[in-house]
């Protein structure tokens, strides 16, 4: 029996854990009709265990596109999908076996728009650790999910521990070209939805690599998590004022660190992209005595010597 679910799995030199990944869906108690694996330019043998995996099982459809990042991938993969709901993957994490069944219950079951569920992080080390997750289901609504959103602790961005009703992205899709992409959409897919409901329950793997594109803190990777953050921020602020400390928390931190790091030449067509937005956040930030309450000791520094410092920095 196969669920009225596709699930998406974008790839680039994947050659590691890719069948991993998608043995995972594979072997759900409740299978999907479609897997789609887009593999984005792969210079391994990615494309080759795809296609082997694929003429076995029939419900794997590989398809191969030229490199253009993780939101690329899984906007090729959204063109192709017929079913009512969607989920994505990595493809270097996995999903536990009733994973679909589990959330296609809980979305069908309350009528949301999606379903979240708790996972675990494994790290390079082994260690393992389990998200925060409600001690019940639950069905909240669109202002709920967002308070539980900017807290940041039962809610993320994520999108490898959700299912989605495709319906969600018939107009929008990942921004390409950026990191934090996630960040840059769930926002606007919440405004679509009346409920989401939350399983209380860890139903998929997230291995934490230390060398992935989120862990790795360039300038180009901090400048497309403040924008995400900022926009956050411009969106909320207004309607959930009484939450501004942790609004402004993460976008504040971000701000500062890119303030003071050094900068290349080649890392200046990121900077001049959101230069304008981070000065005024800091000149705010300087101002506001509730924004600077939420900022460890060190930043709370660096934000009143960060005008010298600047006027100090050399392109």
């Amino acid at each position: 029996m196969r669920g009225d679910i596709t699930v998406i799995i974008p790839v680039y030199n994947g050659e590691k854990y890719i069948e991993r990944a998608i043995v995972s869906v594979l072997n759900q108690t409740l299978q999907p009709q479609k897997i789609i694996v887009v593999n984005d330019g792969s210079s391994d043998s990615t494309a080759k265990i795809c296609k082997n995996l694929a003429d076995k099982n029939n419900i794997i459809e590989v398809v191969e596109k030229k490199n253009g990042g993780i939101s690329s991938a899984r906007n090729c993969g959204l063109s192709f999908v017929t079913t009512k709901y969607v989920a994505f993957l990595d493809s270097d994490d996995e999903y536990m076996e009733c994973f679909i069944q589990e959330m296609l219950n809980a979305i069908d079951s309350h009528d949301v728009e999606i379903a979240v569920c708790g996972y675990y992080t494994k790290n390079s080390d082994g260690s393992i650790i389990p998200s925060k997750i409600l001690d019940s289901m639950r069905s909240i609504n669109k202002n709920e999910a967002e308070k539980l959103l900017l807290e940041g602790e039962y809610l993320s961005s994520h999108p490898w521990n959700k299912v989605y009703k495709f319906s969600l992205f018939n107009v929008i899709r990942y921004p390409e070209g950026k990191n934090y992409e996630d960040v840059f959409i769930f926002p606007k897919l919440l405004d679509q939805c009346k409920q989401i409901v939350f399983v209380p329950e860890h139903l998929n793997v997230y291995y934490q690599i230390n060398s992935s594109i989120t862990h790795v803190l360039s300038v180009k990777n901090e400048v497309n998590a403040f924008e995400a953050t900022y926009k956050r921020y411009l969106k909320y602020k207004n309607i959930y004022p009484e939450m501004i400390s942790s609004i402004v928390k993460e976008p504040l931190a971000i701000a500062i660190r890119i303030g003071i790091k050094k900068k290349n030449k080649e890392d200046i067509i990121y900077y001049t992209e959101i230069e304008n937005d981070l000065e005024d956040f800091l000149s705010l930030a300087r101002k506001n005595s509730l924004m600077r309450k939420k900022l460890l000791f060190k930043y709370k520094i660096v934000l009143f010597i960060y005008p010298v410092l600047r006027g100090r920095i050399k392109y």
